[in-house]
């Protein structure tokens, strides 16, 4: 039968990608773990992790193993902690799917401060743009920027996530300062590849009204950051999210325009794929999450 220390070390090698990894991962000999994974392979007569002298890979029953595995020891882990009255005891751990820019710019300090109160969650964390199948991929929790369209997840709603035309002084100095959205019809955007329709901009009007601009656009990039790198060079205005542009406002390179008129209204999101139990390790990251910026 299959106990908790062989299901570790399997995920363990699995996840590291190599048995000397793992080994230096776990402080055990690398001989050690790999007679303990032989022995795990012979007792269940298959095959789980193909090796060669250059790589190794799973096997199609390393893989149905692997997701069995981690459900089974994260179940173990929440039901340790469920028991212990400090919840600072979690434990087990948590995958999460950040947006780069948002997770270097605001979730950075939330999670060192959730690293300090749960030293014994193991946190792994995807500093990604594109979308991330949270079920497929493996992730306990994702923060989503946008509208979310996908209702086979569970998702809470954080905050509003403020949005702001911009450009460098000189962009403005050559062009001209709009006054009114539909004036940046005729400038070259910047803008976010990960957007449904990134060539429409939407507006609204300090007086209730409302549009859509449609400017051509002259780069698609799927960082915030990079664009506002190329904002600065002088190469078309953005529209993006606020604490992507706040340092480049503060420090004079760029310049905010229109700026009675909200733009691209948008949401924070906590998602979770649809599981039965949300684990105790992601209930209390969430709530980390809501308490700063709720």
């Amino acid at each position: 039968m299959l106990n908790t220390e062989d299901l570790s070390i399997f995920t363990d090698i699995a996840r590291a990608g190599s048995i000397s990894r793992a080994a230096n991962q776990r402080g055990q000999s690398k001989s050690v773990l790999s007679r303990k994974l032989s022995d795990l392979e012979a007792r269940l007569g298959v095959t789980l992790i193909a090796r060669t002298t250059r790589a190794m890979h799973l096997t199609d029953a390393g893989a149905e193993l692997l997701e069995r595995a981690e459900s089974i020891l994260d179940e173990l882990s929440d039901a340790e902690s469920a028991v212990r009255e400090d919840s600072s005891a979690l434990k087990g751990r948590l995958r999460i799917a950040a947006p780069l820019s948002y997770g270097l710019s605001v979730l950075q300090p939330i999670l060192s401060q959730f690293i300090r109160d749960h030293p014994e969650v193991k946190v792994e964390i995807d500093f990604s743009d594109r979308k991330i199948d949270l079920v497929e991929d493996g992730f306990d929790v994702a923060l989503r920027i946008g509208v979310l369209t996908d209702s086979s997840l569970i998702a809470r709603k954080v905050t509003p996530v403020g949005h702001t035309v911009a450009a460098s002084p000189a962009f403005w100095d050559k062009h001209g300062r709009p006054t009114h959205p539909d004036e940046l019809a005729k400038l070259s955007a910047l803008r976010y590849l990960n957007l449904k329709t990134p060539g429409a901009i939407p507006w609204w009007g300090p007086k209730g009204t409302r549009g859509t601009v449609h400017p051509p656009v002259g780069v698609l990039a799927g960082n915030g950051d990079f664009l506002a790198g190329l904002a600065h060079d002088g190469c078309g205005f953005m529209v993006e999210p606020d604490f992507i542009l706040a340092p480049w406002l503060e420090s004079g390179k760029l310049e905010a325009v229109l700026t009675d008129y909200a733009w691209s209204q948008m949401n924070l999101y906590l998602v979770y794929p649809p599981t039965r139990r949300t684990a105790a390790r992601t209930r209390a990251f969430a709530e980390a999450v809501l308490d700063a910026l709720g």
